[in-house]
């Protein structure tokens, strides 16, 4: 208004630039969800969960998480009592 335009022509030049920015919006954010899920597809690829060798091949299911075969893993003695303190 300062500028001398009138308030009809401030608000439409607004609504334009509004329009304009909601689509260049939408365009940066599609982008940016494709790029993420080709990273995340390349990630999955890369790093497969490992399967349990113990379950047929119709009882395994995609969502599988194994532990690791090498490692140490120790169950405590249910015989063994614990000693009072």
């Amino acid at each position: 208004m300062a500028a001398g335009n009138t308030a009809f022509t401030t608000l439409q030049r607004a609504i334009v630039a509004m329009f304009v920015c909601l689509f260049v919006g939408k365009v940066v954010g599609h982008i940016g969800q494709r790029s993420i899920e080709a990273s995340i597809e390349e990630y999955k690829l890369a790093n497969p969960i490992p399967r349990d060798p113990m379950k047929s091949g119709d009882e395994a299911s995609e969502g599988d998480v194994v532990a690791d075969a090498e490692a140490n893993v120790t169950e405590p003695n249910p015989t063994q009592q614990r000693s009072a303190a």
